[in-house]
């Protein structure tokens, strides 16, 4: 009991100002859904929810991952100088995004997709950074900078300050980003260690398999926006993926108050105790998930006229979203493991055939696709990467039978009362 005390006593002002911060992820979307154009809110949740988070996964060149394993597992403490090369390397990206939209004119969604991708990238380095070195506070407030920037757009709409389009939030996310342009630029001025590029390869030819793992993590777990788009060419379609996926996450901010606390730890506990304490919080994050599901019904249709129109056709998506939240932060926490265990590249090629089956697979069936059947068989496609993550690091004896047990009778489950009940 006094450990409990003692937790809620350190950790109070943390929870207030995470909860605030990080509830604007799932709370802003969901306003935005109400005043923007349908199409318009199915483009930004096309954009920021899958296409910018597996395009940011992709230029962070598996840094933010490299972070922590070379200063706190390794304590390689001589190689923090060569990471203030990677804020440059994004800025790079960012400039040449400018460059082909203005001069080639590439479709608009491509280019904010670019641009909120060079937003993600900086705040999960930052962030990884900063949980490193335990400044968690601060690690939340780089963590939510995108949705803080919408927050101002959403109340500057509200007040007609600005107009309600698109290309009004875009500009504001460029005025965002040109403040990490700036800061990387003033950080690499700054640096006077003459070795940072020799360091900065050393670590890149670590992380590069953390860069594809990561990739491959970001393209099995966000990509459901974008199978929505292709199959259906709809970006309305999209956006009610998008909108019942911001709030079945509402429980992803319980686990991601725990990663950030606890994040030193993840990468130093045994895997025995870290199998009892994911069992029993999937548990409680999927009994969560199951009354937020039900109780919402009872509450959203006051707040958002968006739920009022579109849960009776999509409540079984709604309860997949929800039950895959679970299979999300299981695959999120698997994954600090395995990057501990510097089993990354043995994952990858998992995911890689896991990914071409997949694949195959939503192409023989692309003619019967439904929006409930695609939702549901990508629900499917993150529990078989679970599966496989447990499946790699059994290899190495680290086992995680509770974990794996569990994750599989939710999978059962759901499956059932999905195809007797809501499909």
């Amino acid at each position: 009991m006094k450990g409990l005390f003692k937790f809620i006593r350190d950790y109070a002002l943390f929870g207030i100002i995470f909860i605030g911060t990080k509830g604007l992820a799932f709370i802003i979307p969901i306003l935005l859904a109400d005043i923007l154009p349908t199409n318009d809110f199915g483009m930004l949740e096309w954009s920021l929810g899958s296409v910018a988070m597996i395009i940011s996964a992709f230029i962070s060149l598996g840094v933010p991952g490299a972070y922590p394993y070379f200063i706190l597992k390794r304590k390689e403490l001589n190689l923090k100088s060569g990471f203030v090369i990677h804020p440059i390397s994004l800025v790079l990206v960012f400039i040449v995004n400018q460059f082909i939209y203005f001069i080639f004119n590439i479709p608009f969604v491509y280019y904010l997709a670019v641009n909120i991708a060079f937003v993600l990238a900086n705040q999960l380095y930052y962030s990884s950074v900063l949980k490193s070195k335990e400044l968690i506070l601060k690690a939340v407030l780089f963590d939510t900078g995108i949705y803080l920037v919408l927050t101002v757009y959403f109340l500057a709409a509200k007040i007609n300050l600005v107009s309600v389009s698109l290309q009004t939030v875009n500009s504001l996310i460029v005025g965002y980003a040109i403040i990490y342009v700036i800061y990387a630029i003033y950080v690499i001025i700054k640096t006077k260690n003459g070795q940072i590029f020799q360091k900065y390869l050393e670590i890149i030819k670590f992380s590069y398999h953390l860069l594809i793992s990561s990739t491959l993590i970001f393209l099995v777990i966000v990509s459901g926006r974008i199978l929505v788009e292709h199959f259906f060419d709809d970006y309305t379609l999209v956006g009610v993926y998008g909108y019942y996926y911001r709030i079945s996450a509402a429980v992803v901010m319980i686990y991601q108050i725990i990663y950030i606390v606890y994040f030193k730890k993840i990468y130093t506990i045994d895997s025995l105790i870290l199998d009892k304490y994911y069992s029993f919080f999937f548990i409680f994050i999927f009994i969560f998930s199951v009354v937020l599901f039900m109780v919402s019904p009872l509450i959203l249709p006051h707040i958002s006229n968006f739920f009022s129109e579109t849960y009776q056709e999509h409540k079984g998506v709604y309860f997949i979203l929800s039950v895959q939240m679970v299979m999300w932060i299981a695959i999120s926490l698997n994954s600090s493991i395995i990057d501990r265990e510097n089993l990354a590249s043995i994952n990858n090629k998992y995911f890689i055939v896991l990914l071409i089956s997949i694949g195959l697979l939503f192409y023989l069936l692309r003619d019967i696709l439904v929006f409930k059947l695609l939702v549901f068989l990508h629900f499917s496609t993150i529990y078989l990467a679970v599966i496989l993550q447990y499946f790699n690091l059994r290899k190495r004896n680290i086992l995680f039978i509770n974990s794996s047990i569990i994750i599989s009778l939710f999978y059962f489950i759901t499956t059932v009362i999905f195809f007797v009940y809501l499909f």
